[in-house]
Formats: C-alpha cells, sequence, structure tokens
C-alpha cells in the first residue's frame, strides 16, 4: 500500500481507535461475547501418536481459534506455552508456522517439554483474542493429557511478547516465567516509534538508500530486493552511520 499525506491522518486516527478500543481490566477476557466456553473447546480435541512418539492433540478453541498440544513420551512435566507473532490479517486462521516456530517446537519437545500454541480468532493486532486464546491453552493441556504440569513457561515472539508479558502481569500465579523474543513489550506506540525513528535516521545516514521514506512505500514492495541488498549494499560501503544507530538503540 502506498502512503501519502492524506492517509497519515485517518491511520494514525484508526491505529488509536484500535489500541483504545482494546483497553479492559482484563485482557484474557474476549473481546466480542461469541465464544464458546472451555468445555465446548475440549469436546473437540482428537489426538494421535506421531512416528517420533509423541502424542499430538489437536482441536479448536470457541469454534474459531485451532490448536496444538505436543507431548513426548519421555516428558519431563513441564509444559511450554507459545504465543505468535504478528500475522497479516489477509492471511488464513491456522497454527502458527513463521518466525522459525516450527523449529523452535521441535527443539523443545525434543529437550522433554511439552508444547501448545494456537491460532488466534484473527490476525492482525490481534492482542486482546490472542491472550484470551492462549490463556486457555494450559487448561486444554491439563484436559487433554489429565496431568498438571510442573511449571508452565511462556514463550512469545513479536507481537505475542506483548501477550505474553499481559498474561504474566495479570495471571502471575499460572505461569513460573516469560520468555520473549523481539517482543513488542511496548506496546503499538512505542513500535511503531521506534520503526519511525530507525527509518528516518537511517535515511539521514544513507540517503537514497532505500526507495520511499517512513511514510511512502510503493504498492510492490520486495523486502529482498528493495530493503535487504540496498540495506547491506550501504552500511558495507560505510558502517559509520550504521554503528550510531546501533548505539543509540543502546
Amino acid at each position: 500500500m502506498r502512503f501519502n499525506r492524506k492517509h497519515v491522518l485517518p491511520f494514525l486516527i484508526a491505529l488509536a481507535l484500535l489500541v483504545l478500543g482494546g483497553c479492559s481490566d482484563d485482557i484474557t477476557q474476549p473481546a466480542l461475547d461469541t465464544f464458546d466456553d472451555e468445555a465446548k473447546a475440549n469436546s473437540s480435541a482428537t489426538s494421535v501418536v506421531l512416528d517420533d512418539g509423541v502424542t499430538w492433540y489437536e482441536g479448536l478453541i470457541g469454534g474459531t481459534n485451532v490448536y496444538a498440544i505436543l507431548v513426548p513420551d519421555d516428558w519431563n512435566g513441564e509444559l511450554v506455552v507459545y504465543a505468535h507473532g504478528f500475522v497479516d490479517s489477509g492471511e488464513p486462521l491456522v497454527l502458527p508456522n513463521k518466525d522459525n516456530v516450527v523449529a523452535m517446537r521441535d527443539r523443545v519437545v525434543d529437550m522433554g517439554f511439552a508444547w501448545a500454541y494456537c491460532s488466534y480468532r484473527e490476525n492482525g493486532l490481534a492482542v486482546k483474542d490472542g491472550a484470551w486464546a492462549t490463556n486457555l491453552l494450559p487448561k486444554l493441556f491439563v484436559a487433554a493429557v489429565k496431568t498438571e504440569p510442573n511449571h508452565t513457561w511462556l514463550m512469545a515472539q513479536s507481537l505475542g511478547g506483548l501477550i505474553g508479558v499481559e498474561l504474566v502481569e495479570t495471571h502471575p500465579n499460572d505461569y513460573d516465567g516469560v520468555l520473549t523474543m523481539a517482543g513488542m513489550i511496548g506496546g503499538s506506540k512505542a513500535e511503531l516509534d521506534y520503526v519511525a525513528h530507525v527509518r528516518v535516521i537511517f535515511d539521514l545516514f544513507y540517503p537514497d538508500a532505500l526507495d520511499g521514506t517512513v511514510i511512502d512505500v510503493h504498492e510492490d514492495y520486495d523486502f529482498m530486493t528493495d530493503f535487504y541488498y540496498p540495506f547491506f549494499g550501504a552500511v558495507q560501503a560505510d558502517p559509520t552511520g550504521f554503528g550510531i544507530l546501533c548505539m543509540l538503540k543502546q
């Protein structure tokens, strides 16, 4: 999408309404009252033993959110609950498959941990619905496995980092710790500010290295061609500006 000056004000107004509309006393309550209770979610679960001895449980939360639970034969008694990052609103509602999640999941399960994760009822900035669904995963785990884990850990990526922090703050007795990876834990405004500031300062040190501006990106933007190669080419030619950027980040 191409942004120009006439698009900026409506975009900021819409973003403000989105952020303010998501505020409530308990972020793990659904935004709309169209969710089914966890008992109905439990009834949809199915299980299968995979070739590597891992038991895979799968079902729906509220009829929409797909969830899966993996338990290895040598389970160590601990559960890792994963909250996924941002997914474009136009993409299908499926189990997380970006941000190297499958490799992380398999590695964690290989270490003896159980793993639980889910899609959200909607994609985009779905913090409220994501927190609601993620917070049900430990309950769904107990319903499926019939055993309480000794410890329950949250692993959260990008947008999921904000969800993870919200959950440990609002339900501190339910989780033993949280690991956020590139977490958007400062909220939407801080994330947008950071991205915008970095782009503006990068353009100051490397003028014309990247097409467009912080608010004007051409419609057929390609990450590798329009960002990755020009970015590294400019930095390799003169790393001074990038070094200053890194110091500002500190």
